[in-house]
């Protein structure tokens, strides 16, 4: 088994999670903002481990899924529908159009 050590360019994982917690309201814990930012956070915190472990296609598909869930919510942000109740397999090429049009 290896030994973990963070691999040197693993900082810009790290910046963009402290950037996301950063933004975030003060006096607001991660769990008050809703479902997916407790999601996202767990998500790059693996996206890290994954990383600094070379797992790059695991990276890669946390990456994916990342956006997703991002665009998903920016797109309920801008219009109140939920997208994944009306066209639940929908693509990121889709959901970019739909943002796009909006």
């Amino acid at each position: 088994m290896e030994i973990y050590e963070p691999r040197e360019d693993s900082y810009l994982i790290k910046n963009i999670l402290e950037n996301f917690l950063k933004d975030k309201p003060k006096n607001t814990s991660i769990l008050d903002m809703g479902s997916d930012s407790g999601i996202l956070v767990s998500d790059l915190k693996e996206l890290e481990r994954c990383f600094n472990y070379n797992c790059f296609r695991s990276s890669i598909i946390l990456c994916g899924r990342i956006l997703e869930i991002s665009l998903h919510r920016k797109y309920y942000e801008l219009t109140n529908k939920d997208l994944l109740e009306k066209a639940p397999g929908i693509g990121l090429g889709k959901i970019i159009a739909k943002l796009k049009e909006e």
